[in-house]
């Protein structure tokens, strides 16, 4: 019995080490474009409905609640250099093309690598007026932007008499 207790020690540290806290991922390799949605003539925003075009899901964004100052987080493409998001104000359809680029880069040896984005233009339908930029540069931490800050603010021109 005795010539077991050195071998099973042996093992029992090797599987200890093997499980160190290092080989773990503690950081986020998801990237999302932070946006937020507003109204330039201080319209409310009823409902905002969003989907990514070509796409096959029910939309990543579903909110019933007035949107001003909600951020919300919209996934950019991996494959190509733009993204289109079909927006569905208060009941009217608006489509938002987003350019950028995308370079990968290692987070670290335990989460590999993740997308990092750069914002290059923007084109939209008629009811959107403007996008303003805040941060042009997207990446794994974007979502955890201190002060409630986002990466784009997407202005509409909404009618007001909208329900």
């Amino acid at each position: 019995m005795k010539k077991y207790i050195l071998p099973l020690l042996v093992v029992l540290l090797a599987v200890v080490v093997s499980c160190s806290e290092a080989d773990r991922c503690y950081d986020s390799t998801d990237t999302y474009l932070v946006a937020k949605f507003i109204d330039s003539d201080s319209t409310t925003i009823d409902s905002l409905l969003i989907w990514g075009v070509a796409k096959n899901d029910t939309g990543w964004v579903r909110d019933t609640l007035p949107s001003v100052s909600k951020r919300y987080p919209l996934p950019l493409s991996l494959e190509h250099d733009s993204t289109a998001f079909v927006l569905f104000v208060n009941g009217g359809a608006d489509t938002l093309y987003i350019y950028h680029t995308m370079r990968m880069k290692l987070v670290s040896e335990a989460c590999g690598f993740a997308p990092y984005y750069e914002l290059k233009g923007f084109s939209y339908t008629s009811r959107i007026d403007s996008v303003n930029v805040s941060d042009p540069e997207v990446g794994p931490t974007s979502i955890d932007k201190p002060n409630n800050e986002e990466n784009i603010t997407v202005y509409f021109n909404l009618p007001d008499n909208t329900q």
